[in-house]
């Protein structure tokens, strides 16, 4: 099982636990470099590809971050910006079951403040690896 965690002090980046049957940590890789991509959340598409949502957590208004892996987890594409809007706070996603329906997203839809929950569904080619 994959647990996505972030690390926030020097440097602020997301990383990716993975557990066995009792818990415990087996691994740890570090999904993003830098330091503007936390909190991710991971959407399964698949046994082996999944979509990560980051928070931009520069501290400006910016764009949801979306990384991609192919194999389960071990390596992500580098996070790259794509709309909508997330004000500097993290969000909650879920695919949709329907063929071709994208993925289905709770956020802040604002460039400043954080006070409007809005709910979207992304462009049905996201789904893609």
């Amino acid at each position: 099982m994959g647990l996505p965690i972030y690390h926030e002090a020097i440097g602020k980046f997301s990383e990716y636990l993975y557990l066995d049957r009792e818990g415990r940590i087996v691994d740890k890789l570090r999904m993003t470099r830098g330091r503007d991509a936390i909190q991710a959340t991971i959407v399964p598409l698949s046994e082996t590809v999944a979509v990560a949502m980051l928070r931009h957590a520069s501290g400006q208004a910016g764009n949801v971050l979306f990384s991609r892996t192919g194999d389960a987890g071990p390596t992500w594409s580098r996070p790259l910006p794509a709309p909508p809007s997330n004000q500097d706070s993290s969000l909650a996603a879920v695919a949709l079951r329907s063929p071709g329906s994208g993925i289905l997203i709770a956020l802040n839809n604002l460039t400043l403040g954080r006070f409007r929950l809005s709910l979207m569904q992304t462009d049905p080619d996201l789904r893609e690896p």
